[in-house]
């Protein structure tokens, strides 16, 4: 990505969830930001390359329309990540870098909604 990540945290590779194999920096998921809204994102990893099944690895994430998600992410949260319809993993967050990303639990809204000026 030719921007600053939007998150760093921890990835995990659940080591039953249907991959037959490893993913390597430039892995593009499916995160679930809310529960009705799952955004693409583009993951580095920072130590290593690659992460094996049932791995994980300190990443940086690139959300791929960060500004139509305004408000819902904080340190500590727990962000589904999947391949179609297949939970793969986990990403928590330990920092949030896009300041409009940025909001506590208390304030977030679980469903997503057109932010104001993308109507």
């Amino acid at each position: 990505m030719k921007r600053d990540a939007d998150i760093e945290g921890t990835f995990e590779l659940f080591a039953n969830s249907g991959r037959t194999g490893p993913v390597c920096s430039g892995y593009r998921p499916g995160h679930k930001i809310h529960e009705n809204y799952i955004s693409s994102g583009e993951h580095q990893y920072i130590n290593s390359e690659w992460v094996p099944l049932g791995g994980t690895a300190d990443a940086k994430l690139w959300l791929i329309t960060p500004h139509v998600h305004p408000s819902s992410i904080w340190v500590g949260r727990e962000i589904e990540v999947s391949e179609g319809s297949h939970v793969v993993g986990k990403f928590v967050v330990k920092s949030v870098l896009n300041e409009t990303l940025l909001c506590t639990p208390d304030s977030y809204n679980p469903i997503w909604a057109v932010p104001p000026g993308l109507e």
